[in-house]
C-alpha cells in the first residue's frame, strides 16, 4: 500500500500536479495515480498493490511536495529458538566427541 499527500507550491493551482506510477522490475505498470491534470485533485490518496515482489515507485511532476509511505503486508520474522552452545569438560572416548 501506498499512500501519498500532495501540496502546492505556488499560489496557482492549475501549474500543480503529480503522478505515481508502480511498476514491476520488466517495467510492467501495476499501479498509477496521480493529483491534478487527468487526476482529481484530492491532496491524500492511496494505492493498494495486491502484488508480492519487487516494486518501484516513480514520482513525476512540477510544482508539488509530496509526502508518501510505503506499507508491506509482510509479517514479523519468526523467531526459531536455537539450542545454545554447550561446553564439555570430560575425556572423549574414541570415535566420540568433536573432530
Amino acid at each position: 500500500m501506498f499512500s501519498f499527500t500532495v501540496q502546492s507550491n505556488v499560489t496557482n493551482p492549475l501549474l500543480v500536479w503529480a503522478k505515481l506510477t508502480v511498476s514491476d522490475p520488466w517495467q510492467r505498470v501495476i499501479a498509477e495515480d496521480g493529483y491534478s491534470r487527468v487526476y482529481s485533485s484530492e491532496e491524500t490518496k492511496t494505492i493498494m498493490v495486491y502484488r508480492e515482489g519487487i516494486h518501484y515507485l516513480m514520482i513525476e511532476g512540477e510544482f508539488a511536495s509530496v509526502d508518501y509511505s510505503i506499507k508491506t503486508g509482510d509479517p514479523a520474522p519468526e523467531i526459531t529458538p536455537t539450542p545454545g552452545y554447550q561446553y564439555y569438560e570430560g575425556e572423549w572416548s574414541e570415535g566420540e566427541g568433536p573432530y
